[in-house]
């Protein structure tokens, strides 16, 4: 039987941990399992339920290098495989991995181990971001792990990939707010430090330059930092062959990371100033290509270009569609993912704005939120059923309407009534004669 050894490396993880650690026990249960837990410094909870699952705790010091910190779990390590995760990842569906460890004839085969990593990107609105890792290698002479921040063990071929096993990441809940901000602050010592060094040419210097970028964007003091450190792995990027496929993928992510700090700075112009340089740079167009669309429709309705809007915004609502490869989710993360609500709104307001109310009403209907950028969907659907005379839409969206609005809903619409001429006060009458019946109410 082979013997696989879990390590993990912890820091005030007392409101994760525990969940995590009970989630590998079915794995531990059913093979030769040893546990590893490495402690750099926690002041909370975290070392006494450490210690209680560990089979070997150690305490070392931070030094501001994940890499020596995994290093320190793997050097305890003996046997035959080893297991890396996070204190907030949680392992579902097991019996997968503990199939492949108790099979002698598929071990001596494959050298690494690959599974999918579900990273949540919203609570609120359910929205995962999935792409494929390599957790778990045979442990073999002088090989480490690399990398301060953003750590990796270099994969080893061939690799077996699992399918349904898989774990779950809570470590980007953009959500959180406080969270995300004090892990950008820690992040960011390690790239000051990091960056401060000779950067790698090509590809691997321009992905090290823009994951320092992203900290710096979650960074209010220090956003402003961000396209200067973009431009930078920009400058090592355009060197490369235009075919080459790092090239137009970390390019287009270099792009998004400057145009989604200009989006939150509201700066409409220079978000499609960026977004035309981009398309300039770039001939090859494709799925990498989504969040710039997305950006750039926005930019364009703020600037009242309501028809390039419409074009760009419908673009990126195909390209969010599509299943995405893993090469792509692995070297771009998506600032707009599951944005899709939030640029149908501006989709229906570009298309008010152009008075097509068919289209306008087309989009509004596939906002699956309640209340998206604070609007709540059914009230805004309720007042454009009136403004625009669609009063076929007025007894669903009432029963629809949050228990707190029908009252000012009720109260309103003499008013809005009396602003129609006859004939379309009639048709209006007739869409709102089965609320009456229903609430037992006088309007008029």
């Amino acid at each position: 039987m082979a013997t696989l050894n879990i390590g993990m490396i912890v820091k005030n993880e007392e409101k994760r941990l525990r969940a995590t650690l009970e989630a590998l026990q079915s794995l531990r249960n059913a093979v030769d399992c040893r546990l590893i837990i490495a402690d750099t410094g926690s002041n909370d909870g975290t070392v006494a339920i450490a210690q209680e699952f560990a089979d070997i705790f150690l305490q070392i010091t931070w030094e501001n290098d994940f890499a020596k910190a995994r290093n320190a779990t793997l050097a305890e390590a003996k046997g035959d495989w080893f297991f890396y995760l996070d204190a907030d990842e949680v392992l579902t569906e097991p019996e997968e991995l503990i199939q492949f460890l108790n099979n002698t004839k598929l071990q001596k085969k494959y050298r690494s181990i690959t599974l999918e990593i579900h990273n949540l990107v919203s609570e609120k609105r359910d929205v995962w971001k999935n792409f494929s890792s390599t957790r778990i290698f045979r442990i073999e002479p002088n090989t480490y792990f690399e990398g301060a921040i953003h750590e990796f063990y270099p994969r080893q071929l061939p690799f077996y990939e699992l399918k349904r096993c898989h774990l779950k990441h809570y470590g980007y809940n953009n959500d959180d707010t406080v969270f995300m901000q004090q892990k950008s602050k820690r992040n960011l010592a390690i790239f000051d430090a990091r960056v401060a060094q000779e950067i790698p040419d090509g590809s691997r210097g321009a992905k090290l330059l823009f994951d320092y970028a992203e900290s710096l964007a979650l960074n209010d003091e220090r956003k402003e930092q961000t396209a200067e450190i973009v431009r930078r792995g920009i400058a090592l990027l355009l060197p490369l062959e235009i075919s080459d496929s790092f090239r137009v993928i970390l390019l287009a992510r270099g792009y998004s990371i400057m145009m989604s700090v200009a989006h939150n700075s509201h700066r409409p112009t220079e978000c499609l100033q960026m977004g035309e340089e981009y398309f300039n740079l770039q001939p090859e167009r494709g799925l990498w290509d989504m969040d710039i669309y997305g950006f750039l429709g926005y930019a364009q309705m703020k600037l009242e270009d309501y028809a390039a809007a419409i074009e760009n915004i419908k673009v990126y609502l195909q390209l969010a569609q599509k299943e995405k490869p893993q090469e792509l989710m692995r070297n771009i993360i998506f600032t707009l993912d599951g944005m899709e609500n939030w640029l149908c709104l501006a989709l229906v307001q570009s298309y008010l704005k152009l008075h097509d109310y068919a289209q306008a009403w087309t989009y509004l209907e596939q906002i699956k939120d309640a209340e998206v950028e604070g609007i709540d969907i059914t009230a805004f659907k309720w007042q454009m059923a009136l403004d625009h005379d669609s009063a076929e839409h007025l007894p669903k969206l009432y029963h629809e309407l949050r228990e707190d609005n029908r009252e000012m809903i009720l109260q309103s619409l003499p008013h809005a009534i009396c602003q129609k001429d006859s004939a379309r006060q009639q048709d209006i009458a007739a869409g709102l004669r089965q609320i009456v019946h229903d609430d037992e109410k006088t309007l008029l």
